[in-house]
């Protein structure tokens, strides 16, 4: 696109934007008729690795970065709005891909925070947050982990674990469960211990 050459403080030239849209469906078919696809997709390697999609906003010299938004569109009079997936591609005899969410490193001022939130329902139940760590057939299962950062001259971090409150006659609180593992072997020479639950302060 075309750059912005006015260098006046009162109301400088902007950069131009780069658009691309897919074709809009017309038809009348609510299940066929569907809206045209955006597909981006790096180029692929016979013996080395494939190529990056990497999107990025924009550097400023003086002020803030631009912020990176993917989202969904809202739905329409009926249905249900769009999913965002984010996906790492499967392996056949090596490790699959990792997803790492995190925020810049700050020299003089906070770190960015990092927020998983489901929406708010006015007459339905809202969404759950979900962390699962994949089933093991030959092999240990994951770990879930919540670690707080170490202080080096202040206080370290807490982990509140919080259950939701209520405001409606008759009904109670929501419970914070905590359940180890149960040992199902039933090998008579060795069966499965459970998991402990420790709490140390």
């Amino acid at each position: 696109a075309g750059a912005g050459l006015s260098t006046d403080a009162a109301d400088g030239g902007d950069g131009g934007d780069v658009v691309v849209t897919a074709g809009k469906a017309f038809g009348g078919n609510a299940v066929t008729d569907i809206g045209g696809d955006v597909l981006v997709s790096a180029g692929e390697a016979t013996s080395a690795v494939g190529g990056a999609v990497k999107v990025m906003s924009g550097f400023s010299v003086s002020t803030s970065s631009g912020n990176v938004e993917v989202a969904t569109a809202a739905a329409g009079a009926v249905g249900v709005s769009g999913d965002v997936l984010i996906d790492t591609g499967a392996s056949t005899s090596g490790d699959t891909g990792m997803m790492a969410v995190s925020t810049g490193v700050a020299t003089q001022g906070n770190s960015g925070g990092a927020y998983m939130t489901t929406g708010d329902s006015f007459y339905g139940l809202t969404g759950n947050v979900e962390l699962t760590t994949g089933a093991a057939t030959s092999g240990d299962a994951g770990d879930i982990r919540l670690t707080v950062g170490a202080g080096d001259t202040n206080n370290g971090g807490d982990v509140i674990t919080t259950a939701g409150s209520t405001m409606a006659a008759g009904m109670v609180g929501g419970n914070v469960v905590l359940t180890a593992g149960a040992g199902m072997s039933t090998d008579a020479a060795d069966g499965g211990d459970g998991g402990d639950v420790v709490v140390t302060a």
